[in-house]
């Protein structure tokens, strides 16, 4: 990941504020980074651009405390827009009680990916941008350093800054209209959906037909989970489509599916089954664009998966799903939650192909958490976790709504099967809800 500060140059005073947005390798997500201030920006020529590279940043605890140029800093992601006028404006006016403010939401009920957090704590829309003064960043980085956050998981990171602000600091955040996802007349800042900058790399490569599906599933599941799959996303497929069931026991299953026995199985973890399933791939289904590697309890939107994995170069090095984080610091990695589903390019594949033959990508255990390992293989071979927000590791009831409609289209939900509160869809109804292609929706 990297983060780009645009900083404009308008003269030597001290400015209202510097804007950071938050980007990462990918042609589109780079595209429209460059496009982010709008209306009264300044010109181009006064606007720069610096790299700044560092583990974790996309947590944006890296950047605390290195931007000190500016009464207040403007945390944006690649397709917030700023109408440098009215944001100007409406920081200047702000009470000095207030530090950190946004389009902020509270938590509804307690959520699994923000560690049934019961604080009750506004977190800001990252799409919508959100400002926090310079002084205060400052403030929070010292306290880093002094007491580093402990080594934990890093999900959520508009959750986590906002959390890690209220009990360092108790700085909590303020809301304001004028930070928006919809554009409006009074709104200084909005969000624009990456499709409009997505640029077709791969659509004459890449199609359902030619991708690899693998489903990582355990014998005692055959006939309870894979028929819903089959009944669900695997319809949307063309009947030439490749879709592995990677289990511990062989078995012949309605429609012609075949499972595929893996010598492994754990109760947890499964590190194991994943080396041995990524090695089935590399032996069984090579030089294929995307291999895409979900549970039995994924459930995917298969048109939009694609739609997304044409806008990369299928020739890259390519390792993209839901990126979560681990550690601190220089203990921190990347990795993708592999019930949300991960895709990887053959060029990607083969590389972990040849650390795996060396011995120097292997599970520690076989138990051992299986997506934790894989993060770790490809940041040792230099293969950045790309993150794409339609991907999510749990169900639409695990997230904030405000925030499941701004990640646009979903491509997955995962934990389907799972006991679930009262008034939350089953698998089928998820499917129905969120992920059926239009049409398949219409007759649902």
């Amino acid at each position: 990941d990297l983060f780009f500060v645009a900083a404009v140059l308008l003269s030597s005073a001290r400015r209202v504020f510097d804007v950071l947005v938050r980007v990462q390798y990918g042609s589109a997500h780079e595209l429209r980074s460059a496009a982010v201030l709008e209306g009264s920006a300044p010109a181009k020529d006064s606007l720069r651009l610096m790299p700044s590279f560092g583990e974790g940043s996309w947590t944006m605890l890296p950047r605390l405390g290195k931007d000190r140029d500016s009464d207040w800093v403007v945390f944006c992601e690649p397709g917030t827009r700023l109408r440098w006028d009215l944001m100007e404006e409406h920081l200047k006016g702000q009470d000095p009680a207030v530090s950190f403010v946004g389009n902020a939401l509270v938590d509804e009920a307690l959520l699994i990916i923000h560690h049934f957090d019961d604080s009750k704590i506004a977190y800001p829309v990252l799409a919508s941008g959100f400002a926090v003064r310079t002084a205060v960043l400052a403030d929070l980085a010292a306290s880093i350093a002094v007491t580093p956050p402990e080594q934990g998981f890093h999900i959520d990171p508009a959750h986590e800054f906002a959390k890690l602000l209220r009990e360092r600091l108790d700085v909590r955040m303020a809301n304001s209209d004028v930070f928006c996802v919809s554009v409006g007349p009074a709104c200084a800042s909005h969000f624009v959906s990456l499709d409009g900058w997505r640029v077709d790399f791969g659509s004459r490569q890449v199609s359902s037909r030619n991708i690899v599906v693998a489903v990582k599933s355990t014998s005692g599941h055959h006939h309870s989970r894979v028929p819903i799959l089959q009944s669900t996303w695997m319809l949307d497929l063309p009947s030439t489509s490749e879709v592995i069931v990677m289990s511990d026991k062989r078995e012949a299953l309605g429609g012609g599916l075949v499972t595929v026995d893996l010598g492994v199985n754990t109760n947890r973890g499964h590190c194991g089954k994943m080396l041995e399933l990524l090695k089935h791939l590399i032996r069984q289904y090579p030089e294929r664009p995307y291999y895409v590697v979900g549970d039995d309890d994924t459930l995917w939107n298969t048109t939009r998966l694609v739609e997304i994995l044409i806008s990369y170069d299928p020739n890259d090095a390519l390792y993209l799903g839901e990126r979560y984080g681990y550690g601190h610091g220089k203990h921190f990695y990347d990795y993708l939650t592999t019930g949300s589903g991960m895709v990887l390019s053959w060029t990607a594949l083969t590389r972990l192909g040849r650390c795996i033959k060396r011995q120097e990508c292997q599970c520690p255990a076989d138990d051992s958490p299986d997506d934790m390992a894989v993060g770790r293989w490809f940041r040792s071979l230099g293969v950045p976790a790309l993150h794409e927000a339609g991907f999510h590791q749990r169900r639409p009831g695990d997230y904030h709504p405000d925030a499941l409609a701004v990640d646009g289209p979903a491509v997955s939900f995962h934990g389907v099967f799972q006991p679930r509160p009262s008034g939350e869809p089953d698998a089928e109804a998820v499917y129905a809800r969120y992920l059926a292609s239009p049409t398949v929706r219409d007759e649902l």
